[in-house]
């Protein structure tokens, strides 16, 4: 009996001083192949049984807690300069974990390419199917914008120069705000407030494509953004802030009203939308209150009340939006007690974060960030600059940013 107590002491003793077996981690850091702006890190571990992995990134900004994959692997976006990556790995037998470090110096060639430049002439974003990029020119007037070309360039050949397949000699009196395509067919939104705002489609597939007008809205609204979805557009106007759904396959568009943003009256209390971006089945939209400035409206379309929500408010003043993977790219126009402009920047907010927050990500510009795409590792900008009679459309990589 003393020996059986003996025993059970001793055993009790040796779980509590048990030392943890805890495993051996490497880390490997490689360049993504997809994406130059991002690297992937790889953790390995000797024991692969109950393992679970926590990031940590130290960078310029300080540290900061990351999501990791289930599998130890982590994508991140680099920026010029040197990052830590560091991940804690727990075991059932090493609850406290252990820690594995590893340092990553990026070099991103911060080089400015013009892709176009006239003077006197707007470049709208760029869209981009099968290795070419297509863009719209349209001459600068006193008040306005007018006339229309449609550009492709093959982005694939650096020596190639940009192909017209498109020339409308006469008056087009709106603004281009939006291009989109489906399958070979590209829409083009075009506007000048209520006054002229048209959407019409091109057959980029014919070797002499014509210009077909599929919607009028003269005296109005404006579509300012266009997503297309299946056989589904989706569509924001300028006015009453409303979101319409159209079915593509039809010879016109009609406008069919889903939702309204925000109040409807007072006049001075309505909300404006102004640009439109999407991820799997939500919408971004981009707007502007008096009660919330400029500000973010998501709508989740598997909501069959298409309830939004506000992510971020009180921005500075924006008229264009772009997604580029996670984060929300919105250029900003900073101006005077007149409205003359004093400069430009870029600012991100990302759809993951809950709250989420605005960051400035670019220098000031002293003249217009007009409008702006992403293709891979690079963005693409639609520049004005009055003054100097600078109107390019440029790219540079995303990493310079």
């Amino acid at each position: 009996m003393i020996s059986s107590i003996l025993f059970i002491a001793c055993s009790k003793d040796d779980d509590s001083t048990t030392i943890e077996n805890c495993p051996e981690i490497s880390l490997v850091v490689k360049k993504d192949t997809n994406d130059k702006t991002k690297v992937n890190i790889q953790a390995a571990s000797s024991i692969a049984d109950g393992i679970t992995y926590t990031w940590k990134v130290i960078d310029q900004k300080g540290s900061q807690e990351v999501k990791g994959n289930t599998d130890g692997s982590l994508s991140w976006e680099v920026k010029e300069d040197v990052t830590k990556f560091c991940v804690i790995v727990k075991t059932p037998d090493c609850a406290e974990g252990i820690e594995k470090c590893i340092t990553y110096t990026s070099s991103c060639e911060n080089k400015e390419e013009i892709i176009d430049t006239k003077p006197w002439t707007a470049f709208s974003k760029p869209v981009f199917k099968d290795g070419y990029m297509y863009y719209a020119k349209q001459q600068v007037n006193f008040l306005n914008v007018s006339k229309l070309a449609i550009y492709k360039l093959d982005i694939s050949d650096k020596n190639a120069n940009p192909i017209k397949i498109i020339d409308i000699e006469k008056n087009i009196f709106g603004q281009v705000r939006d291009l989109v395509f489906k399958d070979d067919i590209l829409y083009v939104s075009a506007a000048n407030h209520i006054i002229f705002s048209k959407v019409y489609k091109i057959d980029t597939s014919m070797a002499n494509p014509i210009l077909v007008e599929v919607l009028d809205l003269k005296f109005k609204n404006q579509i300012l953004g266009m997503i297309i979805k299946g056989n589904d557009m989706y569509s924001v106007s300028f006015i009453g802030a409303k979101l319409f759904k159209d079915d593509i396959t039809k010879p016109n568009l009609e406008l069919n009203e889903l939702t309204t943003f925000g109040k409807k009256s007072p006049h001075e209390e309505k909300t404006w939308t102004l640009d439109m971006a999407s991820k799997d089945n939500e919408l971004f939209v981009l707007a502007r209150s008096k009660e919330d400035g400029y500000h973010i409206i998501k709508v989740d379309l598997n909501d069959a009340s298409l309830k939004p929500t506000i992510i971020v408010s009180n921005m500075g003043e924006s008229r264009r939006m772009e997604l580029y993977e996670n984060d929300l790219y919105l250029l900003f126009r900073d101006s005077d007690a007149d409205y003359n402009l004093t400069g430009s920047w870029i600012g991100k907010v990302s759809i993951l974060d809950n709250p989420t927050s605005l960051v400035k990500v670019s220098k000031d510009y002293n003249f217009e960030l007009h409008d702006f795409s992403f293709y891979k590792e690079f963005m693409y900008m639609s520049i004005l600059d009055a003054g100097k009679e600078k109107f390019e459309l440029i790219k540079i990589p995303i990493c310079s940013l």
